[in-house]
């Protein structure tokens, strides 16, 4: 299925008056059914109703873990479990960061994380987030992100040189568009960060990353593989930036240690040379939401939303979340 119907139906697991605000005016959005369901009973005739579903799940009320409660997370957890709702269909919502609610990763029936953050544009980017979940295949690009008719500029890095320019260019046109300059500079550095690992850290042959051990300031011609690709896409409300790589050796796993910052993993250790996993936690704590769009061994593009602010101290109340597809 690749587009929402009116089968379709936004389940909300919440007691809280504003998370079922917010995923009735999603459903409003997408024009499908909004299912109230705050506890595992309700949540299991929901989606004994229909498995096209998208559940807004409140993970951190002062329930959560005491497993007698009908809204606990264990019981919450073992209905997505009976039901194998898949994990793309599932969003998280937290009043803290995930690393500060470990036990949601003792069960990873999640690819969705959202900050209780609701001013716009929140409803409208998980309106599109909720659509793109229903989808049976990951559909690359900025189009299905942004409002219809955006504009979206595309660019192609053809050497490594180029990256330097290319983030002035950015931080220039953020700039340009009424973002205020403390956010251009994180926005832009997000994106510097974002190709460092396009071009170091995502090339690999035979398993072996054979640009990771380069310095960052080297000068080298990106054969046609190598090349990464830049979206920028204006809205009103909010500036969608992209980068992709067409090596698709980001996997969702990895991602989700870094946003835990799991560097004890052998894999994930901090080397050396700094790699993606510092730069990707980096921009999570800089505020900034990020998108995952995953092919294996094909495709990654990873996408930072930058809301329009009147300023930094409003940036850092706004809308937030991550999402892999």
């Amino acid at each position: 299925m690749n587009h929402m119907d009116v089968e379709a139906q936004i389940i909300s697991v919440s007691n809280r008056d504003e998370d079922n605000a917010f995923a009735k005016e999603v459903a409003e959005i997408n024009r499908c059914k909004y299912v109230k369901a705050p506890t595992a009973n309700e949540l299991r005739m929901a989606l004994k109703a229909s498995l096209f579903s998208v559940v807004l799940w409140d993970a951190d009320h002062k329930n959560t873990l005491e497993g007698s409660a009908p809204n606990s997370f264990q019981h919450i957890g073992q209905i997505l479990r009976q039901f194998s709702l898949p994990s793309r269909q599932v969003f998280v919502i937290t009043d803290e960061p995930l690393n500060k609610t470990p036990y949601l990763f003792n069960y990873p029936a999640f690819d969705h994380h959202i900050y209780r953050r609701y001013d716009p544009p929140a409803a409208q980017l998980f309106g599109y987030l909720a659509k793109a979940s229903l989808w049976t295949e990951v559909q690359f690009g900025l189009e299905g992100f942004v409002p219809p008719k955006t504009d979206i500029k595309k660019l192609v890095l053809k050497r490594s040189g180029e990256r330097k320019p290319v983030i002035q260019a950015i931080e220039n046109i953020l700039g340009q568009k009424g973002v205020p300059p403390k956010l251009c500079v994180v926005a832009s550095q997000a994106i510097d960060e974002l190709l460092m690992n396009a071009i170091f850290d995502a090339p690999v042959a035979d398993d072996y990353e054979y640009r990771r051990h380069l310095e960052r300031t080297k000068d080298f011609e990106l054969l046609e593989r190598e090349k990464a690709e830049i979206e920028i896409a204006v809205s009103q409300e909010y500036i969608a930036l992209s980068v992709t790589d067409f090596f698709g050796s980001l996997k969702k796993e990895a991602g989700l240690a870094f946003i835990r910052k799991d560097y004890e993993v052998k894999e994930l250790k901090v080397k050396e040379v700094e790699s993606s996993g510092v730069g990707i936690y980096g921009i999570i704590k800089s505020g900034l939401s990020l998108l995952f769009l995953l092919r294996p061994g094909q495709t990654t593009q990873v996408v930072i939303f930058v809301p329009m602010v009147k300023n930094f101290k409003a940036f850092r109340s706004a809308v937030r979340f991550f999402s892999f597809f």
